[in-house]
Parts: structure tokens; C-alpha cells; sequence
């Protein structure tokens, strides 16, 4: 079928008139009368044999010295209308094919005359100075700078901040979707530009298809990378081609969501300090020291069980607080070591009425008067009772324990409802001071005797704390009702004999320091159990119990930070590095092939099949393969074909 494009360049006006056939003779047109008459030299009969025609090519002004003499050459005839309606058309119509090729000339002055001399000239512009693709850069390097400019504003930040009706991985997938396609416009048109300019030099035809393949997509850009026909500039081309494919993954892998705690401003966190404590002591004579009830409640407890929890506030169930001071009970213990000791004879003996013997060293001086003496002072202390070898343990332990008053600096936090303390630091260095004695609250002060005044006692201070000192104080009374009760608590013994299966207590408390034993164990198998932890946790529960009973006095109130966690957006920059250097390679390609082309003197056509179809194969080039139909076939044939661009006296062509 005769393509109804070409009726532009025999616009009006010009007019397609037949000569006559006979040489040297030249038909006459009738004024006013220019097509009548005129037949294309087509018919239905495809098969017949191409004959030579002279046609004029003339302006409306009905004169013959008007009309161009134009031959057309002879050529296969490409089909003609199917219908009777298309081929009056092509008969009778103003618009009617030109039925040969016109010189560059005549084509240029026909073109000029059918279209606008300005859009010839503006995309004329755009083509040669690479307008598109320069446009299509800019907009990826617009698209990745809007992406880094919205990921900056939003990074660090809450997620609930992005109030807009889209989410934000929905304009980072869009970003990155702009960001990639419109990187390969200019990296495809480079790609064809590049194939131009490589047949400036004799390659195989099939080259042709190898860099058509390349500009279209990553697989044929792929095999343009491997091929040994590729030019270095246009491997780089194939290289970003293949790489663009990992823009938009890069881009997706660049935000992350964690969840951080982040302070509440209205919620409350709370917790307990102890600034003194206070024990009970009677008005009777001589006076009667005790403990209260709700600590004899704690101490059994820590005994028999697990230590009790701080009492606290934290409406979030995540919380913080400032490092604090507070009193508390400490303890430690350590293992007594057993080491024999040879008694010289000089040595002084001391018996006392449960058969105690103490042997006094020479050359050492110790003073017992109203109190206890240190075991480590003695020499040696004879015990019958504590005889190991009786009781059939043939690895004795013993320790040594203490509980004592100290200040504590606590750092306490709650994370998902649980609470958790951190002791930072701890000191004990207690000293008297005399803070005077009221009589109307106690109405008799007692006088100076081996238990200290009816004064209060500090505990000392460290002087290089951060903390404003305040003062931590207990009254005599605490510390005889608590030394008494922890005394009458602590004494007592465990028995067993050889073969009997139980044990026998003398109190509760000796009780739990001895586990339970397996059925089938010996009386010889008895050990102690772990002493230090359970000091320890003896000291835990009464400091916990001493805080809690301080919870009423605001100035013990502990206020800290309450926090709530929230989702964030975190920008993970390296993930934008591959996106932001293919966009680099991709300027610097787009401007080496602008350049290359120019300095090679090589038309703009890039990817057209336009171009391809004008300055195409040379005739004797195209006869080769003419009949086949096959495209492995014609590829084959190709292969074998080495075509080089030249310019002739009829335009480009491929020699």
C-alpha cells in the first residue's frame, strides 16, 4: 500500500505532471488543470516490469516554463490502494505520491515549502544539541535531590511528623522510578549515537544490531559489555545500563524504622529515698529497744523467700530517673579460711564456763572489756562444739558476715513495666555528732555508757560526690533494736549425726542456712549453703522495706522521666551512593559521546530508524540478502558483511 506520508512533500504548490514518453518531447498541460490525467506509474499487477517516467514538478502559475524536468528512476513497485476509493485518491488528489526519489535539493525546497520553517528549525535545535537528553539528566538529578531533601527533613525524626496523605516509602519508590528511567535516556541515545560512530570504520553489519540491542535494555546492553566490537565509551554506556537496574533497591534499602523511647511530658514517674530511720524503745527502766513489725515482716521474708520489689510509679511502664542518695543496710562476707597454729608453752590460757579455750599469744596484747573481740585477734580458740571431725565433715567452712549502715547512689530505671536499680556507688563512714536531745519528745536523755549518747549519728559523705550532701541519720534506738534482734536471729546451731537423715535446728534462720537434703545422704554430707547471697539479699529486702516506709514524706519523693516509644525515621546515607555516582558516570557519558559525535563529524540521528532507512545499505550491499526472509538468517548474513559509513554524492550511505 503507497504510504499516505509522502503526500507532504507534493503539497501544494506543487503539482506532479506526466511529459510525454517519447524522447525529446514534452507534454502540455491545460490551464487550470494540473492532475487530470495524471497516473502513477503503479497498477495492480504487481509483477510488472518497472518502466521509466518523466514527471514536471510545477508551481500553480498554469505555465510550462514553471515546471521542473524530473526523471524517475526504475524501482519495484511497493503496492498500490486495495480499494477503488484509495487509488481515485491517488489519481485524481492534489496529494499524490511522488513517483521517484527527488534530489537533496529538490527534497529540501519541497520540505521547506510543506512545513513551518520554525519547528523545522526548533527540533532541528533539540536534536542537535541534545536537548532531551539533557533534559531527561536533569530530571533524574532533580528526582534524587528531591528524594536527599525530603529524606533530611524526616531523618532523626518521628515518623508520626509525616502528615501527608501518601506515605514516605511511596515517594521514595516514585522518586526512585523518575530517578532511574530518566537516567536511561540519555545513557540509550548515547548508546546509539555511539553505533554511528562506529561505523565510521568498517565493522560487521551485525554490529548495527548489537548496539540497537544495547540502547533497548539491560540483556542487550549486557552482551554489547562482553563483546569485543564495543567501543570503550560505549561499554561504559552498557555498565551504567546494567547498574541502573539497582537504583530503585539501593534507593528502598535507604530508610529504616526503629522504635526509640522518647519523654512524655505529661506523664509522672515516681520512687522512694530514705533519708532516717527510727527504731522503737520503751519509757521503762532500764528502756526496752525493738524493731517494728513491718520489719520483722521483711527479714523473715528475705529469709524464707525472694526479696521483695521497690514500690514505684511510671504511668508508661517505661521510665527513668536521676542518679539519687539514699540510706540503706549493707553486707558482706567472706570465707574463713582454716590454717593451723602451733601454741608455744608460754602461752596464756583462758577458760571460760561452756569450755572455752582461749590461747593468748606472746608478744600480743588484746583488751576485752565491755563488747565482742574480733576472731582474727585471737590465736587460736579451742571449741569442742565445733569440732568437725565428730560431726564426720571432712571439709569444713566457716564465714564471716557483717550488716552495716551506708549510703547508697542509685540509678533506677523501669523498661516495659519492670523495675531496675543500679547501685553506682557506696559508703559508710559513720561518725557521731552530737545533734542534741529533745525532751519533749523523749523525756528522759540518757547519759554517756557503752551504747553512745540518746544522739543521732551521720553517716559520712564522700567529698568528691556530685550530690548536694544532705543529712542521713539513725538514732541510737535503731541501732541497739536492730543489733539486739539480728543477734537473738543469728544465734544458734545446726545438729546432725552420722547416719540420720534429718537435721536439727535450733532456730528457723539456722535452718535455711543448711539445705535440705537428698534421701540416702549421710549425716557426713552436710554443707552450708550459700551464706553470702543470702546476707545479701537480707540487706536488699531491709533497704527496700526502710525506703518504703519513707513513701508518705514528699521529701524523700523521687521524680523522674516518663517515656513512650515511638517510631522513627532513620536515613541510612551509603545506600544512596550507587544512585548518585551512576548519575555522575551518566553526565560524563552523555557529554563524551556529544563530543566524540562532533569531533567525528557525525550526524545527531541516535535512535532513529528514520535515519536508517534514508542512508541505509548501498544497493549492491542490500541485494545480498534481499530474499531472506529468516531473521537468524539475515543475522547470519550479516555477520559476514563489513559495511563502513561514507558520504556520497547521494547523502550517507553504508558502503
Amino acid at each position: 500500500m503507497l504510504c499516505s506520508s509522502t503526500s507532504s512533500i507534493m503539497a501544494p504548490p506543487y503539482t506532479l505532471l506526466p511529459l510525454s514518453q517519447e524522447a525529446g518531447t514534452q507534454g502540455t498541460v491545460p490551464h487550470g488543470d494540473h492532475t487530470k490525467g495524471f497516473m502513477p506509474p503503479y497498477s495492480d499487477n504487481l509483477d510488472a516490469k518497472p518502466q521509466s517516467q518523466r514527471v514536471l514538478l510545477c508551481e500553480p502559475a498554469v505555465h510550462e516554463s514553471s515546471c521542473y524536468n524530473l526523471r524517475r528512476r526504475p524501482m519495484t513497485p511497493v503496492g498500490v490502494a486495495a480499494s477503488n476509493t484509495k487509488k481515485e485518491n491517488i489519481e485524481t488528489g492534489t496529494h499524490a505520491r511522488v513517483p521517484g526519489p527527488l534530489s537533496p535539493t529538490e527534497f529540501h525546497q519541497v520540505g521547506l515549502q510543506s512545513r513551518g520553517s520554525f519547528m523545522l528549525s526548533f527540533n532541528n535545535a533539540v536534536n542537535e544539541w541534545w536537548l532531551w537528553e539533557l533534559l531527561g539528566w536533569l530530571s533524574s538529578f532533580l528526582a534524587l535531590a528531591t528524594l536527599i531533601a525530603v529524606l533530611a527533613m524526616h531523618d532523626q525524626k518521628p515518623s508520626s511528623r509525616w502528615q501527608i496523605g501518601i506515605t514516605l516509602n511511596a515517594i521514595i519508590s516514585v522518586c526512585a522510578i523518575i530517578a532511574q528511567t530518566t537516567m536511561l535516556i540519555p545513557v540509550a541515545q548515547g548508546i546509539s549515537q555511539l553505533k554511528w560512530h562506529c561505523f565510521h570504520r568498517r565493522h560487521a553489519l551485525s554490529t548495527m544490531q548489537l548496539f540497537d540491542d544495547a540502547s533497548r535494555g539491560p540483556w542487550g546492553a549486557l552482551r554489547l559489555l562482553l563483546s569485543t566490537r564495543a567501543l570503550r565509551l560505549s561499554s561504559l554506556g552498557a555498565l551504567i545500563a546494567i547498574l541502573a537496574l539497582t537504583i530503585e533497591p539501593f534507593i528502598q534499602q535507604v530508610v529504616s524504622y526503629p522504635l526509640r523511647r522518647v519523654r512524655i511530658g505529661d506523664a509522672s514517674a515516681s520512687c522512694v529515698r530514705s533519708y532516717n530511720i527510727t527504731g522503737q524503745k520503751t519509757d521503762m527502766k532500764p528502756p526496752i529497744y525493738d524493731i517494728d513489725l513491718p520489719m520483722k515482716a521483711a527479714i523473715n521474708q528475705a529469709i524464707f523467700s525472694e526479696s521483695s520489689q521497690m514500690a514505684f510509679g511510671c504511668s508508661t511502664g517505661n521510665c527513668t530517673w536521676p542518679s539519687f542518695l539514699s540510706l540503706a543496710i549493707c553486707s558482706h562476707c567472706q570465707k574463713i579460711q582454716v590454717h593451723n597454729t602451733t601454741i608455744p608453752e608460754q602461752a596464756t590460757v583462758l577458760s571460760t564456763s561452756n569450755g572455752l579455750a582461749i590461747y593468748l599469744m606472746p608478744d600480743t596484747y588484746a583488751v576485752l572489756s565491755s563488747g565482742q573481740l574480733p576472731v582474727s585477734d585471737l590465736g587460736y580458740i579451742n571449741n569442742t562444739i565445733a569440732n568437725l571431725t565428730v560431726l564426720g565433715s571432712t571439709e569444713p567452712s566457716a564465714y564471716e558476715c557483717t550488716l552495716f549502715w551506708c549510703v547508697q547512689e542509685i540509678k533506677a530505671s523501669v523498661s516495659d513495666g519492670e523495675y531496675h536499680e543500679n547501685v553506682l556507688t557506696t559508703w559508710s563512714d559513720a561518725s557521731l555528732h552530737n545533734l542534741g536531745c529533745d525532751p519533749n519528745s523523749h523525756p528522759y536523755c540518757e547519759p554517756t555508757d557503752l551504747l553512745g549518747s540518746d544522739k543521732f549519728s551521720l553517716i559520712g559523705y564522700p567529698d568528691n560526690s556530685t550530690h548536694s550532701a544532705p543529712t542521713f541519720s539513725l538514732g541510737i534506738a535503731t541501732q541497739v533494736a536492730f543489733g539486739t534482734y539480728l543477734r537473738k536471729l543469728f544465734t544458734g546451731n545446726v545438729t546432725s549425726t552420722e547416719t540420720a537423715q534429718d537435721l536439727g535446728f535450733s532456730s528457723d534462720f539456722m535452718g535455711a542456712l543448711v539445705p535440705s537434703r537428698s534421701s540416702g545422704a549421710s549425716g557426713s554430707g552436710t554443707t552450708l549453703t550459700n551464706v553470702p547471697e543470702l546476707i545479701r539479699n537480707l540487706s536488699q529486702t531491709m533497704t527496700t522495706r526502710m525506703r518504703q516506709s519513707a513513701v508518705s514524706d514528699p521529701a524523700a519523693q523521687i521524680l523522674g522521666d516518663a517515656y513512650a516509644l515511638q517510631v522513627f525515621v532513620q536515613v541510612r546515607w551509603g545506600w544512596l551512593t550507587l544512585p548518585l555516582v551512576l548519575l555522575l558516570l551518566t553526565f560524563y557519558f552523555l557529554l563524551a559521546s556529544i563530543r566524540e559525535s562532533k569531533k567525528a563529524n557525525v550526524m545527531p540521528w541516535k535512535s532513529s530508524s528514520i535515519a536508517l532507512l534514508f542512508h541505509g545499505l548501498a544497493e549492491d550491499r542490500r541485494e545480498v540478502g534481499r530474499w531472506v526472509e529468516r531473521r537468524a538468517e539475515l543475522h547470519e548474513i550479516a555477520e559476514g558483511i563489513e559495511v563502513q559509513l561514507v558520504k556520497t554524492e547521494r547523502g550517507w550511505r553504508l558502503m
